[in-house]
């Protein structure tokens, strides 16, 4: 996951410093993916690198505060939907 900010020019060189092919990772820019996968990332991340951890977590902090108001949406039942219809 590469982020969109100040130091998006540090954050793509060091893309291209990580091996990306032969470790098999999938790289996309954060800012891109739908809610629900930046959710999914936000919780099940594995960070290869980060020069400010607590940095990290800021910048997720308004991503989690969207997803908070919008999961109920994204996580309804079957019957839910057919009754808001």
């Amino acid at each position: 996951m590469v982020s969109i900010s100040e130091d998006f020019w540090i954050s793509s060189s060091r893309v291209r410093e990580v091996d990306t092919v032969s470790k098999n990772y999938d790289v996309h820019i954060f800012e891109e993916l739908p809610l629900h996968i930046q959710h999914e990332i936000m919780e099940e991340h594995e960070v290869v690198y980060t020069a400010d951890r607590l940095g990290m977590h800021e910048y997720f902090y308004n991503y989690k505060k969207l997803w908070a108001d919008q999961k109920h949406r994204n996580t309804m039942s079957k019957e839910e939907l057919l009754a808001g219809v």
